[in-house]
């Protein structure tokens, strides 16, 4: 009982405990960077959810079970870090899509979701679905956070634990929506360019004695929240689309007639970067059947062109030495009438 982790070995049996030593000891010594290269988000979260527990364990973990046991500060034992419980590991499961608020705005989101009797986050759901069907491709769910360093009012958008856009909102007042051109009578706060850029927005008190400008729409805080992360989502498809959302579009191509030849000579990350470089462009996801399609019929024409045996073509390994990632993009955007060349970052 020398490690704080043995503690979980002897709780949780010998099979996981062992198993989750050895991811801790793998993030330890491999650092968190290259770890999380080593795993998907599904397995991180998974791995959160089996140290959910240590998250009840007091500051000193070895007085959970053996309170009376007495271990000499002196002994050194502990020079090896504790365990991190789940709050400590809160970083290591990067959630796709986050919304981080401050104290006010997360506790009147929080007392939103008691009246709603919904989750939290769930005031994206419409949004999402909405988004999911123009993009083609099932968007993750809004995750929301409290966090402590941001002002009360102020709130922050993240995708993948990157800050992608930040705003303010005032529960307790509405949100005034003016166009660019339009008039913009005097409001208290003052106005505000919009996200979008294609119009101003300014802050007025609720109740019978403020008068709203006539002609201007009027949003509930939390509307003009869900406005703002969809116009968010809308400009980032590409970061939001992953291989464990890629994987079961494929499957659902299949059964509309596509062979799945080509992922034979072309690996799902290869395919992912064709489709998150056309998501870029302003593509959808709509027609993947026909995507896929034309993909498949240029890489085995190629293949057919340079007289390569089977055996040749297995030994690539699905990898494509004479086919690019922009070639691959430019064979999509003829088979939908595009013009080959589009903005290809």
């Amino acid at each position: 009982m020398k490690h704080p982790l043995s503690r979980l070995i002897a709780r949780y049996g010998r099979e996981r405990g062992t198993y989750l030593f050895g991811e801790y000891a793998a993030m330890s010594s491999l650092g968190f960077v290259a770890y999380a290269r080593r795993h998907s988000p599904l397995m991180l979260a998974s791995l959160e959810a089996q140290l959910a527990p240590l998250n009840l364990w007091p500051e000193h973990p070895w007085s959970l079970e053996t309170p009376d046991e007495e271990i000499p500060a002196e002994t050194g034992i502990w020079d090896t870090p504790p365990l991190p419980t789940l709050d400590g590991l809160a970083h290591l499961v990067e959630k796709p899509l986050l919304w981080a608020a401050g104290s006010d705005l997360f506790d009147q989101e929080a007392r939103w979701a008691e009246q709603a009797q919904a989750p939290t986050g769930a005031w994206f759901e419409a949004s999402r679905l909405k988004l999911s069907e123009q993009a083609g491709f099932l968007l993750p769910s809004l995750a929301t956070r409290l966090d402590g360093n941001l002002a009360t009012h102020a709130y922050q958008i993240r995708i993948w634990g990157r800050t992608v856009a930040e705003g303010v909102a005032y529960p307790g007042l509405d949100c005034i929506l003016a166009d660019l051109d339009g008039p913009r009578p005097p409001v208290p706060l003052g106005w505000q360019m919009q996200p979008t850029g294609l119009g101003w927005s300014a802050w007025m008190p609720v109740g019978p004695h403020s008068v709203p400008p006539e002609g201007l729409e009027r949003l509930h805080w939390l509307a003009w929240v869900e406005r703002h992360v969809s116009h968010v989502v809308r400009n980032s498809l590409d970061a939001l689309l992953t291989e464990e959302a890629l994987v079961p579009l494929l499957l659902e191509a299949s059964r509309a007639g596509y062979q799945r030849e080509l992922e034979r000579y072309v690996s799902v990350p290869e395919l992912l970067r064709v489709f998150r470089t056309l998501l870029r462009q302003g593509l959808p996801l709509r027609p993947l059947p026909q995507m896929l399609e034309a993909l498949q019929q240029a890489v085995l024409s190629g293949l057919a062109a340079r007289t390569m045996l089977p055996p040749d073509m297995e030994r690539l390994g699905r990898r494509l030495p004479f086919f690019s990632t922009q070639q691959l993009v430019r064979i999509v955007r003829v088979a939908l009438a595009l013009p080959p060349d589009g903005e290809i970052e």
